[in-house]
């Protein structure tokens, strides 16, 4: 394909239609439009360069459209190793967009400078955000107060949905065997201990990369976290006395504010489980979780990936 030399851009206008065009200096050049699909309603990050590893700089929703200008290699998703930058500038995997071929450069769109030069990356494990919400959302309710023997029961719900996602088990963070003092607690102590999964999941074993956020007090009070997305954990640390992270729970949706929701697990809840609550709210209490914890935080885990 015979590409026009970029001399200087000077305007992006998105269409009526949903198209979008580049405007060049001396001559113009259309972009091409596709959709974002099969992210499980997740919807697909738009990240500063071709790899998961590359700062978040917004989200596409599932099903929207998107302007492509061209395409280059970039991390392996699914087989895939071709990426989209988009008009604005940034980048999106090519396996969740509609675009003609599947692992191949597209037909009818550019190749970003020299993209067809550099030999693919190697293959990097993906987590699939909308298979674990799916699981936690479909599984909340299979605990009921007492049920359970062990008091981690919350680390095992999360582990459990990590693994519906496709994080792969290691011998460090497994479903098989048992332990504890009477070895009736499943697993190994990293997939049911909120402190030992958590630090499992910072180390090289984790197949994909996590950016631990701080949520202190001023969290609390504004409920907004924009750096969530569903399929990320928020660990808790009810007060100082604790030590540290002492329960867990999955971000199953965003509501309006960036407000975070999640499912969880936990002897201790009366009735049932949460299926899905505000992230700064006790339902058991019916009250915010800083008028009965003072000394609440959290961290939010977030997977960088998508």
């Amino acid at each position: 394909m015979h590409r026009l030399r970029r001399v200087a851009m000077t305007t992006v206008a998105l269409l009526a239609t949903g198209a979008a065009t580049v405007a060049w200096s001396g001559a113009a050049r259309a972009d091409v439009v596709y959709r974002v699909y099969h992210t499980g309603g997740v919807g697909l990050s738009v990240r500063s360069g071709p790899t998961t590893s590359s700062a978040r700089i917004g989200t596409v929703p599932e099903g929207a459209s998107i302007s492509i200008h061209c395409q280059t290699y970039g991390d392996n998703i699914n087989g895939s190793t071709i990426w989209d930058q988009l008009s604005s500038g940034g980048f999106v995997t090519d396996w969740y967009v509609n675009t003609p071929s599947i692992g191949a450069f597209s037909p009818g769109i550019g190749q970003c400078g020299q993209a067809s030069s550099p030999p693919p990356p190697p293959p990097q494990s993906v987590y699939n955000r909308g298979a674990a919400v799916n699981w936690a959302l479909s599984h909340a309710r299979d605990i009921r107060a007492g049920d359970v023997a062990f008091p981690d029961d919350c680390t095992w719900f999360v582990s459990q949905a990590l693994w519906a996602g496709s994080l792969p088990k290691t011998a460090q963070w497994t479903n098989q065997g048992h332990h504890g003092k009477h070895g009736v607690i499943p697993g190994t102590v990293s997939a049911t201990s909120a402190r030992d999964l958590i630090n499992y999941l910072g180390t090289s074993n984790n197949p994909v990369s996590i950016t631990k956020y701080p949520l202190g007090p001023d969290r609390f009070r504004n409920n907004a976290v924009p750096e969530a997305q569903p399929g990320d954990i928020i660990a808790y640390q009810w007060s100082r006395a604790d030590g540290g992270i002492t329960h867990l729970s999955l971000v199953v949706d965003i509501a309006a504010g960036s407000y975070p929701e999640v499912s969880e697990w936990g002897t201790w809840f009366p009735q049932e489980p949460y299926v899905k609550r505000g992230w700064t709210w006790s339902q058991l209490n019916h009250e915010w979780l800083q008028a009965k914890y003072p000394e609440v935080t959290a961290i939010l885990i977030h997977f960088n990936s998508r």
